[in-house]
């Protein structure tokens, strides 16, 4: 079995494997990484990380040892200004205006913050520390265009986000920097502009983030950078990257939607199949700790000369995790308006041979007397029994199909770069 957190499903148990590191600690080091990227890859590039002050113990560690161990002049924004693991943390909100603070309890947890920091205290993770995470984004925006340096790029992560650079330096490089570009994964709220799912990453060219801070000088008389957020009430606000897509609408710029590249799963979530196969990852999203440094251990044994593309890490990852059934478990088929309605009265058995009657079925999972098929295919992940009823979720594949469509669809390392949409 396994180390990976999509571990091999078999029977009624999952047994994780033994590790000669402790989990999350990735045994190749920075120099592997840079090594495998072009001479000066990040010259034009920059890369902008956005966390919590309670998350620069317990999950900035594992980040800066894998997925931005090699970036040069890394930009960090955080929610108090310090300096950690030989890295300046930037206060996003530092110069907040006072009318945003004043009676908003968001900001209760940023003056927690300040207190516990003055009295020489750890900031643990809080569950209220994502209040603060919205009012981020703008002020980050003008700060990062601030910097002495200009880019052509600059792409802006998480911690939970993977980034794999080949592919998206691959990516960039039929790019121009003299376009006002939004990018990201795109989501379609209800009578709002589609905007970039932050986790996702987001990328913009430097004349976009260019415009976007031009735009901001306009908000007050006495202009200071991060302290306006573009003339918005963020109080009353879901979330940051959905109001950026809505102050790029207002100077003209509207998001290019570069899904699946820009994902928002990871790897025991992502769906495989027609739509998901010879297309390149640039990153993930939902990672934890475990995960990243897994995947960046197993990224840099590959071959780096091709992209890396959804066919190879199913191959190599996935499908080794995936037997034709698998008890409390879910694969995560779902009734998402392109599988076909779930079908009642079902047992396991009729579940499994209504998979293989439909000949676009992949796999399927059985809850109760529920039977639900999926045209697509992914690992999943255990699912303990119903608490009251002790109904199980059970999950199979079509390990025949499967191969035949890998037969039938294998992408010889070329790379489908897909088009924007929207």
């Amino acid at each position: 079995m396994g180390k990976w957190s999509c571990q091999k499903v078999t029977g009624r148990r999952n047994v994780a494997g033994s590790r000669s590191t402790p989990l999350g600690v990735p045994n190749h080091s920075a120099l592997d990484a840079c090594k495998a990227l072009p001479k000066h890859a990040f010259d034009k590039i920059q890369v902008v990380l956005k966390l919590g002050a309670g998350e620069v113990e317990s999950k900035l560690p594992i980040h800066l040892r894998t997925v931005t161990s090699c970036v040069p002049d890394l930009l960090i924004f955080s929610d108090f200004e310090e300096t950690a693991h030989g890295h300046h943390l930037i206060d996003a909100l530092e110069n907040f205006s006072e009318q945003y603070e004043h009676d908003n309890p968001d900001f209760k947890i940023y003056d927690s913050i300040k207190q516990q920091k003055a009295s020489g205290q750890r900031v643990g993770k809080s569950g209220d520390g994502w209040k603060l995470d919205k009012y981020k984004f703008l002020p980050m925006m003008e700060l990062t265009w601030k910097t002495p340096r200009q880019k052509d790029w600059y792409v802006f992560i998480e911690l939970d986000t993977y980034v794999v650079w080949d592919n998206l330096l691959r990516f960039l490089s039929h790019l121009d920097p003299e376009q006002p570009l939004y990018m990201g994964s795109p989501v379609w709220p209800a009578k709002k502009p589609v905007f970039g799912h932050g986790g996702s990453g987001l990328i913009l060219s430097r004349k976009a983030l260019g415009e976007l801070a031009s735009y901001g000088r306009k908000f007050r008389d006495e202009y200071s950078v991060g302290n306006h957020q573009f003339g918005l009430d963020m109080k009353g606000e879901c979330c940051g990257d959905e109001v950026l897509a809505r102050v790029f609408k207002d100077i003209g710029i509207t998001l290019k939607g570069y899904w699946p590249l820009i994902n928002g799963e990871k790897v025991s979530t992502l769906r495989f199949g027609p739509e998901q196969w010879c297309e390149p990852i640039i990153t993930l999203h939902h990672l934890s700790d475990k995960d990243v440094g897994d995947l960046w251990d197993w990224e840099m044994k590959r071959n780096s000369t091709t992209p890396l593309l959804f066919e190879e890490l199913y191959g190599a990852i996935v499908e080794p995790s995936i037997t034709p059934i698998a008890y409390n478990w879910t694969n995560m088929s779902e009734d998402d308006g392109v599988n076909p309605k779930p079908l009642f009265d079902k047992t396991l058995d009729q579940c499994k041979d209504a998979c293989n009657t439909d000949r676009y079925c992949f796999q399927y999972v059985h809850h109760n007397t529920t039977c639900q098929l999926a045209h697509h295919f992914r690992l999943g992940h255990s699912q303990s029994p119903d608490r009251d009823t002790e109904l199980t979720w059970d999950s199979g594949w079509n390990m025949a199909r499967i191969d035949e469509f890998k037969k039938a669809s294998s992408c010889g390392g070329t790379a489908q770069w897909s088009h924007s949409n929207p």
